[in-house]
């Protein structure tokens, strides 16, 4: 098994212009500004797609792409930092942190995937969906390239740049840890604008939040949250079992094995994680 991490360092390296920007008001701020820019460049792309030979999955990418691009910009710019220094700010490199925390991370995904979707198909019987959402679901459900390699990769990389790279990195430079993690988990399940996918990105991004804490590295939960999203993506395909909460039978046998996989990752993970001396049962709660 690998060595544990060594304990995070103080989040101010020297280069950083500003560390405490953006505080929670400042966050808000942020996705609005963000929104902003989708709806502006989203207007213009959708409007031109035809002149362009764009399909609506393509566009909905480059929206993604220049919108948060011209909002990393100005950020970077402000805190005087580049992309190398927002993935990762850690004691040890980006490649020797997603080293030792890649096999456990992807031992717990098949049990965050059935957990998170059963939780969120309770919600669904709740709250049953209005005909936006299930349009919504609909268009997320398809699987061209565009479209998984926005659900899967585009979307993932700028989420977790953003929302812990820069929101949390913030976050954590200010506030205690864990008021942090859930501040910025808020935020990101706020981002998606209904209350289903808001419940994954709170639960997702509190543990995404957490990762990022403990390594100072984007790279963790970018992992994590690509993992899960490719399961989710393959499992809603035509051509595979029915994903977990919906009204088909995935079998015990399944929910047995992906929580004892799930538990295993998790020690793992918490072991790998605590700094020396600390319990582990004292970093998750």
């Amino acid at each position: 098994m690998p060595e544990p991490l060594p304990p995070p360092a103080p989040l101010e390296p020297p280069p950083e212009r500003d560390a405490r920007f953006p505080s929670a008001v400042g966050a808000v701020w942020l996705m609005l500004v963000l929104m902003l820019l989708q709806a502006l460049i989203g207007e213009a792309l959708y409007g031109a797609s035809q002149d362009l030979g764009l399909a609506e999955p393509e566009v909905t990418a480059l929206v993604l792409i220049l919108s948060y691009g011209l909002l990393f910009s100005v950020l970077l710019y402000r805190k005087g930092i580049g992309y190398g220094a927002l993935f990762h700010a850690g004691p040890s490199s980006a490649m020797a942190t997603l080293g030792v925390t890649a096999a456990p991370l992807l031992l717990m995904t098949p049990g965050l995937v059935m957990g998170i979707s059963t939780l969120d198909d309770i919600l669904v019987r709740l709250v049953p969906l209005s005909s936006h959402d299930t349009e919504l679901f609909k268009r997320m459900s398809d699987t061209s390239l565009s479209t998984v390699l926005t659900a899967c990769l585009i979307a993932p990389v700028l989420e977790e740049l953003l929302y812990r790279g820069v929101i949390l990195r913030s976050f954590l430079a200010q506030y205690a840890a864990w008021p942090a993690i859930v501040g910025s988990a808020v935020l990101f399940g706020v981002a998606h604008l209904n209350i289903y996918q808001f419940m994954v990105g709170l639960l997702l991004g509190v543990l995404t939040g957490w990762l990022y804490e403990r390594t100072r590295s984007v790279g963790p939960g970018l992992l994590l949250h690509v993992a899960y999203n490719s399961l989710i993506t393959w499992l809603a395909s035509d051509n595979t079992p029915p994903p977990p909460g919906s009204d088909g039978d995935i079998g015990m046998g399944w929910w047995v094995l992906s929580l004892i996989l799930m538990g295993v990752g998790l020690r793992w993970l918490v072991r790998l994680l605590s700094p020396p001396g600390t319990a582990p049962a004292r970093d998750v709660g």
